[in-house]
């Protein structure tokens, strides 16, 4: 039996209410997600190096890649215990309850307008603001793709520096699931972009 850590709200009530049925649908070293038929959402189970975050409970393991775990796995919750196969129990007897705060969004523009200039001023200081990854061997479709990302993004830049919201949100959207694959920061940018934008 393994114990969670600290959990979201949300998550071990599904696990505690014995609502949650459906199968690993990834796997890594250090997390593993779970789609739930009931709701069609993803949850993260994460081992104990991992910090607290949204859908997610955090158990007292160290890694994951000694117990097997593969997509497709069955799991269900039943009596405050969440089975992953025949492979992990994990008990939320003890744990932590975490919800997710997200801050007053400022109500004064002006204020998060100097505050953007201000990261503007630290990243052009401290570092660069990053780019378009260029691969080194590119087929006509993966230079087509690589064109459509620079052209969309620069679209993007440009309205953001304009101050037309409703343009540079359509621009983001654009963006999304054109090319290789977005890294995690790249989603949590667009993410933050839409939410700054619908404010």
């Amino acid at each position: 039996m393994i114990f969670a850590k600290s959990g979201d709200v949300d998550f071990i009530q599904r696990v505690k209410n014995s609502k949650l049925s459906g199968f690993v649908h990834s796997t890594f070293n250090r997390t593993f997600n779970i789609f739930c038929r009931e709701n069609g959402e993803l949850y993260t189970i994460s081992c104990s190096q991992m910090v607290n975050r949204p859908y997610t409970i955090v158990i007292e393991e160290d890694r994951f890649e000694k117990l097997n775990l593969e997509a497709n796995d069955l799991v269900y919750s039943n009596n405050h215990i969440l089975y992953i196969a025949d492979k992990m129990a994990i008990s939320i007897e003890r744990f932590e309850y975490w919800k997710s705060i997200l801050p007053k969004y400022p109500f004064n523009l002006k204020i998060l307008k100097i505050n953007i200039n201000k990261m503007k001023s630290y990243i052009d200081i401290h570092g660069k603001s990053g780019g378009i990854k260029k691969a080194l061997s590119q087929s006509l479709i993966e230079k087509e793709m690589s064109n459509l990302l620079e052209k969309r993004t620069n679209l993007l830049f440009s309205e953001l520096l304009k101050n037309r919201m409703s343009n540079a949100l359509q621009h983001a959207v654009s963006l999304i699931g054109l090319g290789p694959g977005l890294t995690p920061f790249q989603i949590l940018y667009i993410n933050c972009i839409g939410t700054n934008l619908n404010c």
